[in-house]
């Protein structure tokens, strides 16, 4: 790095992106962008902080654009700054309903100068490309950029291990200090292969080893839930909307008392016990109750032995087959 140059030698060829008055990549100097925390329907305190931090030197700011009163509220805030002589450009951080927002508040839309947009939060389906589409068209008509993010944070890849033993019962975890029960699972750490993870968290979560289980099977494709609105965390960094989740059944071949907490600082679990097959579905949060039952009728095709029929109490929509 030559003497005097804060930049390195070569850096990451790319395209030039102008945001408001600031230009980005293409050879441009390296800017800071800061992250208000208000709710951004308060006018005031969100006028307060983008001043603030453009006053630290932020010389771009992200703003959450996640409902009609925060969409009404930007035109207010740009005005508001501009009359304070802080010109620093504003990102719109939207989520579920963006493509709503944008088009119901084309003030909202003009007064950002980037657009920030997850895919895991647009949507699934048929309605995802709709929704995706919507938000770039408003880009195109206002000259905005768009910053396309794609990260852990929108949907958490999770694993669960259910551990069977010889009378087709299963083990759920009692969580510690709480009065909850799950299955043991856990998030799977980058470059770590799904197999990797599941026996790392078999031994983090219950203490047992690869030698301690057998792997009866695993469901063919990845699950999925999303976190209903009052469970959102929105002010969170990334935000998590749900969770992408890929099951084990495995056989304990090993005593039930090598099931052990102690290996971690901080054990997720501090008691056991075995329960029929189908039980924990209706133990589990009601969100997560057509996910279980999904994945325990899928693993219910190599469990040894086979679990009776499911309970009549499930929805019809429940009783799914697994892949051929």
């Amino acid at each position: 790095m030559p003497d005097g140059n804060p930049l390195p030698e070569h850096r990451r060829r790319s395209v030039p992106v102008r945001i408001g008055d600031v230009v980005v990549g293409g050879g441009a100097p390296i800017v800071v962008q800061s992250m208000t925390n208000t709710d951004t329907a308060d006018i005031a305190a969100t006028i307060a902080q983008v001043a603030a931090l453009a006053g630290a030197g932020s010389e771009i700011v992200r703003i959450t654009v996640d409902r009609a009163d925060a969409a009404a509220a930007v035109p207010r805030i740009r005005e508001g700054l501009d009359d304070r002589g802080v010109h620093v450009p504003l990102v719109g951080d939207f989520h579920y309903i963006g493509h709503t927002l944008l088009s119901a508040y084309p003030d909202c839309a003009r007064a950002l100068a980037k657009y920030r947009i997850n895919p895991g939060n647009v949507g699934f389906g048929d309605k995802h490309d709709t929704r995706f589409a919507t938000m770039i068209e408003v880009a195109l008509k206002e000259d905005r950029a768009v910053r396309i993010g794609v990260n852990w944070g929108s949907l958490d890849q999770e694993l669960l291990a259910r551990l069977m033993d010889d009378n087709g019962r299963v083990l759920v975890g009692g969580r510690a200090g709480r009065r909850g029960w799950q299955f043991p699972q856990g998030g799977i750490r980058p470059r770590e292969s799904v197999e990797e993870a599941m026996y790392r968290e078999l031994k983090e979560e219950v203490g047992l080893d690869s030698d301690d289980v057998e792997t009866l099977g695993r469901t063919h494709d990845w699950l999925r839930y999303r976190l209903p609105e009052r469970f959102l965390r929105r002010q969170h960094e990334p935000l998590c909307i749900g969770q992408k989740q890929r099951w084990f059944l495995l056989r304990l071949l090993c005593a039930p008392d090598r099931v052990r907490f102690d290996t971690t600082v901080k054990p997720e679990f501090d008691r056991f016990r075995w329960v029929d097959y189908w039980a924990p579905v209706s133990k589990v949060i009601y969100f997560k109750r057509q996910v279980y039952a999904q994945a325990l009728t899928e693993l219910g095709v190599v469990a040894s032995p086979p679990p009776p029929p499911p309970p009549r109490w499930w929805p019809r929509h429940w009783q799914l087959h697994s892949p051929d």
